[in-house]
């Protein structure tokens, strides 16, 4: 008699725990956005009864709160984005449908190396330089694109929210250009360029509500003799109705002005489509580093993968077990890791390839959000933990397919992260989770 047995997987030994968990959010941890390259090491967090929180990751510690934000009703998205004056701003958006600017350079000092780094010597409190009335009930979260010509210069930061009109995108610009003054640096705030919808581009059926929407770019050969490459940006919407749209918003020429920027993005068209099928309501959205994979969850144990080529595909669908739907995705930058924040309270993370690598369970409720850090850390020091030896095993042996919106666009390069990678959740239970599982 010869007996077989199946030994558990490495992670499924590990006993995974949370570098640290941050406390003292009175609602559900709707999003959360890392703040990084300043004078300090942040996270700052958007909560369900309309609070915003600052945490200082050095220290550990809360370090400002603003209340009723979006008038009590939630605060469902934030992001963050800076100028060439090195401040640093960031944007909410709520269920009120208002977009709101902040200014935290005053709290947490410029970015590093910019020519701001001497005027905030007095710590200031996070101040609102901004407004916009987009209006209407939507779960989109707001998502914001760096946009970067060929030798890396920043040239704006695009911004998409969902409008009053369900169903319909609004892509809004920003200067990378810093608004300066007698008075000092003033604030500019977005203003809209072109609206995505589905029923003024003559797109058949009831598209139902947006659910998400991610904005990229790549590069394409310019009309001249010098080799330059211009700037073509992307966006891909989500829809109730299981329609996946590319839409190409417009090309940016080589060595155009900033403030010409948004003339020549008023003319999207809808570029590909596709419609999913063996899932239930999609709910989230999430792209690889070099666009070549669209993840979409639902609002059920399915996680699809797509291929984003010259049109979009199927490739995987993994089956989530137990995780009955998908919040929020976050991929790990310059990595072939995904984390999906799941309703069971379990944040899973997957290769590329569809291997389940870990299942980080410590909140009591659903997991409303998840992100990455994309900059490297000035202030914190992280612990080791032991899954990381798998997870970089693992995501060595995954291949990346070399992708493109068009057969002769380039990718702009993703920014490699040398020191340690911090995966952060936020739970329905108001815990905001910080996981050191990739530091080995």
């Amino acid at each position: 008699l010869v007996n077989t047995w199946t030994l558990p997987t490495y992670w499924e030994m590990a006993v995974v725990v949370p570098w640290f968990t941050l406390r003292g959010h009175e609602g559900a941890v709707n999003c959360c956005t890392f703040l990084q390259g300043t004078l300090r090491d942040c996270i700052l967090a958007g909560c369900s009864d309309g609070t915003c929180m600052l945490w200082d990751l050095k220290q550990l510690r809360c370090l400002w709160v603003r209340k009723n934000v979006h008038d009590s009703k939630g605060v469902f998205g934030i992001v963050t984005f800076t100028n060439d004056q090195g401040c640093v701003k960031a944007l909410t958006n709520g269920r009120d449908g208002r977009l709101v600017q902040w200014d935290f350079t005053g709290l947490i000092g410029p970015i590093h190396g910019s020519a701001q780094l001497g005027c905030y010597e007095d710590i200031q409190v996070p101040i609102e330089d901004g407004e916009l009335e987009l209006g209407g009930l939507t779960f989109c979260r707001l998502e914001a694109h760096p946009v970067f010509d060929q030798s890396s210069q920043q040239l704006c930061t695009l911004f998409a929210s969902a409008t009053k009109e369900s169903s319909d995108c609004t892509v809004l610009f920003h200067s990378f250009l810093a608004e300066v003054t007698e008075e000092g640096v003033g604030a500019r705030t977005p203003t809209p360029v072109c609206i995505l919808s589905p029923s003024v581009y003559g797109l058949d059926g009831d598209y139902g509500m947006l659910m998400a929407v991610q904005v990229y770019h790549v590069f394409e050969p310019a009309n001249d003799q010098d080799g330059n490459k211009d700037t073509v940006v992307y966006a891909v919407t989500l829809h109730e109705n299981m329609r996946v749209t590319r839409w190409k918003l417009g090309l940016i020429p080589h060595g155009v002005t900033d403030m010409d920027i948004p003339q020549h993005l008023q003319r999207p068209v809808v570029d590909t489509q596709f419609t999913l099928s063996d899932v239930e309501t999609p709910t989230a959205l999430a792209m690889s580093s070099n666009k070549a994979k669209i993840f979409v969850g639902a609002s059920c144990d399915k996680l699809v993968i797509l291929k984003n080529k010259a049109t979009i595909a199927h490739g995987t669908t993994i089956t989530m077990e137990g995780a009955k739907g998908v919040h929020h995705l976050s991929v790990r930058a310059n990595r072939k890791l995904v984390a999906a924040a799941c309703w069971d309270g379990i944040v899973r993370v997957y290769s590329f390839k569809g291997k389940h690598l870990a299942s980080l369970s410590d909140h009591h409720e659903g997991v409303m959000c998840v992100t990455h850090n994309t900059h490297e850390f000035h202030h914190i020091e992280v612990s080791e933990d032991p899954l990381a030896q798998l997870l970089g095993a693992v995501q060595a042996l995954d291949v990346e397919e070399p992708s493109t919106a068009s057969a002769e666009a380039s990718q702009p390069q993703s920014e490699t992260i040398t020191g340690p990678v911090l995966l952060a959740s936020g739970g329905k239970d108001g815990s905001l989770n910080l996981w050191s599982i990739y530091n080995s």
